[in-house]
C-alpha cells in the first residue's frame, strides 16, 4: 500500500554483470527505460508519483535500448494506491533494504533477507513489500522478507483393526483340525462294532455246541 500524490520509492535489485538495459512499467501507463552499468548499478532506486487511487502491477523487464542488450529476467510487484495522505511504504522488487537500513548477512538461496538499521541514520518506518510468496517481518529490531514457516508434519493415522467376533462351531466339527472328534460310548455299553468287524468275528454253530456236549 502506498499513497497517491506522494513520491514513492521503488528499489530494483538484481545481480551485477555486463551493462544492460531494462524497462520499468509503473502500471499507470507510465514507462521509463534505465541502463545498468558501473555508474548505475543494482540496487536501482527510482521514484514515481501515482495520481489517484488504484491497484496496479509494477513490472521490470529486460529491454534492449539501442546498442545496449536487454537485461535478463523479469519481476512483478502488486501495488495498492491509497488516497492521498495515507502512509507511504517502500516497494521492493526482488530483494533490498529501504533507506536507513542495510543488508544483514547475505541474501539466501530462497531470496529471503534481513535488514539492520544503519547507526545514526533516521531509518523510516516504511514496510517492505515482499515478493515470491515471502512475508514481511520484524524481529529484534531487524526487518526483512522470508517465506512462511511450513506447517509441522502430522503423524499418520491408521484405522484400528477390529477384533473379529467369536463364531460358534457347527456340531460335529472340531475347532482344532489336528484333533479329530471321536464319539464316546454311553457308560455300561460297549462301543458299536463296524460292519467290517462284525464280518470278521467267527460265527458259533448251535449244532456244534450240542454235539460237543453229548461227547463229554
Amino acid at each position: 500500500m502506498i499513497a497517491a500524490e506522494e513520491p514513492t520509492a521503488i528499489v530494483i535489485n538484481g545481480s551485477s554483470g555486463a551493462p544492460c538495459a531494462l524497462t520499468i512499467d509503473y502500471g499507470d501507463s507510465a514507462r521509463v527505460n534505465n541502463v545498468v552499468n558501473d555508474t548505475s548499478s543494482f540496487p536501482l532506486k527510482l521514484s514515481h508519483t501515482y495520481a489517484k487511487t488504484a491497484d496496479v502491477v509494477v513490472r521490470v523487464t529486460g529491454a534492449a535500448d539501442g546498442s545496449m542488450p536487454a537485461c535478463e529476467g523479469m519481476v512483478d510487484a502488486s501495488v495498492h494506491i491509497s488516497p492521498a495522505g495515507s502512509k507511504i511504504e517502500t516497494i521492493t522488487l526482488s530483494t533490498g533494504c529501504p533507506d536507513g537500513w542495510r543488508l544483514a548477512g547475505a541474501v539466501y538461496a530462497d531470496k529471503s533477507f534481513m535488514c539492520s538499521p544503519i547507526p545514526d541514520a533516521s531509518a523510516p518506518t516504511n514496510l517492505i513489500h515482499c515478493i515470491d510468496g515471502m512475508k514481511y517481518y520484524v524481529k529484534d529490531g531487524q526487518i526483512g522478507c522470508r517465506h512462511p514457516l511450513a506447517p509441522a508434519p502430522q503423524p499418520e493415522k491408521f484405522a484400528k483393526a477390529k477384533t473379529p467376533k467369536g463364531k460358534v462351531s457347527a456340531p460335529g466339527k472340531s475347532k482344532n483340525p489336528s484333533m479329530p472328534l471321536t464319539k464316546t460310548a454311553p457308560a455300561g455299553k460297549a462301543p458299536a462294532k463296524s460292519p467290517a468287524e462284525s464280518a470278521a468275528a467267527p460265527r458259533q454253530d448251535k449244532g456244534a455246541k450240542k454235539g460237543s456236549a453229548a461227547a463229554q
